[in-house]
This record gives structure tokens, sequence and C-alpha cells, in this order.
């Protein structure tokens, strides 16, 4: 095992008896300045919860059944370096974290309810069975590795069965291919589903295109861009919160001539 470095932290081992459910064991103080460290490291039951940390770091690494509950994460490298580090059945639950660059990373049956996360952000991103709730600002989930990741020896990141009814999505994006039908996702005015986005797209392209006010059109069109651009990577199918367009008057318009377009394609 690599040996640990001037930032990594021995967390005691968890307590259990014969026939016992396993027993959290509440980790020790945080360094000063809490910034915790793991690299190439396995560690099952740990409990993270009600901490400050000014950075969570993991490499290479694998969490099992822990907690990061009511948890306040100012920047949360939970997969830096080039290795996959992966969290399985844990919960973060009313937990408030700015990940800032993702990295890589897998997510599997872990709960995300009453959340407050911000700048979701990392093309080497998997999520499986996850359930969501409360609100996330500024993100990007792609279903393809980006040039970033051309390391991790994946193309694909997987990304399926993940429960995202119950919170609220501002300015996220989906693109590389990921399969929506495969999602629980929010509903409402402020946001737009298109099963069969193409169609939609071209049209509302096509009447953008015929305005007469020169710096309306190029707003509209720059809009039109990013979702040409992301049918091109593969999306199948688009969801677009009003939020992702910025504000303003030719965004609303471009929305709603959106939904418009849609409703009429059936």
């Amino acid at each position: 095992m690599p040996k640990k470095t001037d930032e990594q932290h021995s967390y005691p081992p968890v307590t259990s008896r014969p026939g016992k459910k396993p027993v959290f064991v509440k980790t020790s103080t945080i360094r000063p300045d809490q910034r915790p460290s793991f690299v190439h490291e396995t560690l099952r039951h740990q409990d993270f919860s009600r901490k400050k940390l000014l950075r969570f770091s993991a490499v290479a690494c694998r969490f099992e059944d822990s907690r990061f509950d009511n948890s306040h994460i100012d920047h949360g490298g939970f997969g830096d370096g080039r290795e996959q580090s992966v969290y399985v059945n844990c919960s973060f639950d009313g937990s408030r974290i700015r990940f800032v660059y993702q990295g890589n990373t897998r997510f599997e049956m872990c709960s995300f309810r009453n959340v407050r996360l911000r700048e979701w952000m990392g093309s080497t991103l998997e999520l499986v069975n996850c359930v969501f709730s409360g609100r996330l600002t500024k993100g990007t989930f792609s279903g393809k590795v980006g040039e970033l990741g051309a390391d991790t020896g994946r193309e694909r990141n997987e990304f399926r069965g993940n429960d995202f009814e119950g919170i609220e999505l501002d300015d996220v994006s989906f693109s590389g291919g990921i399969d929506l039908t495969l999602q629980r996702l929010p509903t409402g005015r402020k946001y737009l589903y298109l099963t069969e986005p193409s169609p939609v797209v071209y049209e509302v392209y096509r009447k953008v295109l015929g305005w007469g006010d020169l710096e309306e059109r190029r707003v509209a069109l720059i809009l039109m861009h990013i979702l040409r651009k992301k049918l091109d990577s593969g999306q199948k199918q688009l969801f677009i919160p009003r939020s992702s367009f910025g504000s303003g008057k030719v965004e609303d318009k471009v929305f709603e001539m959106l939904r418009a377009e849609s409703s009429r394609k059936g």
C-alpha cells in the first residue's frame, strides 16, 4: 500500500460483534487545516457527517457504506488523480458541497437528499442508481469521456437509474449520449424535455434565421448553436432548464419557441 502523505489521516476501525450490524465509528478530529486526503485506500463505514472541510481529496479510493451527511465541503475532490475513486451506498444527505472539477469518480446507490451542490463539472463522472433532492447549481454531466479523461481506459461514462425528480436543476446540462429515458427528471414550466429534439431544434433555428433584429438574432443563434452541439455530441434527448439559457427577453422567447414547437411536433 502506498505510503500516506502528511495530509492523510488514520481512522479507527469499524467495531462489530458476530451477528450484529456494523457500528459506525466517528472519525477523529480533522486536522486544523481541515483537508483530509486519501490515496489508494478502501474504507468502509466511515462517518464524515457534520464536518466542515476546506477540501476533501481522494485518489484511487473506494468508500463503502459511509456517511457524509450534513457536511460542508468547500472543494470536493472526490475523484482527484487519474485512477477512479468509487463510492458505494454512501449518504450525502443534507450536505453542502462545491465540487469545482469532479475528476474520475463513480457514485453507486448513493443518497443526495436535501443537498445544496455547486459546480459539479467533469467528463469522467459516473452516476448509477443515485437519488437526489434539494438543489444543484451549475453542473455538466456527460456520457462521453472527454479528452482530459483519455487515460481512464474507457470511452463512456455509465449513467443510469438516477432519480433527479426531487432536485432543482439550475444551469445543469446532459450531453455526450446520456440516455435520459433511464433517469427520472424534474418537471415544471422552468424545464423543457425534448424526446425528439432534432426536428424541434431545426425548426426553431430556421425561424430565428428570419429575424430582422440583428442583435436578437445573434443571441438566439448562440443558444441554438449550444443545442446543436449537444445533438452532435450524440445526445438523443435534450433536457433544458430555463436557467441554462441565462436571463433576458430573447432567452425567454427562444425557450418558449422550443416549448411550442415541441408541443406541435407532439
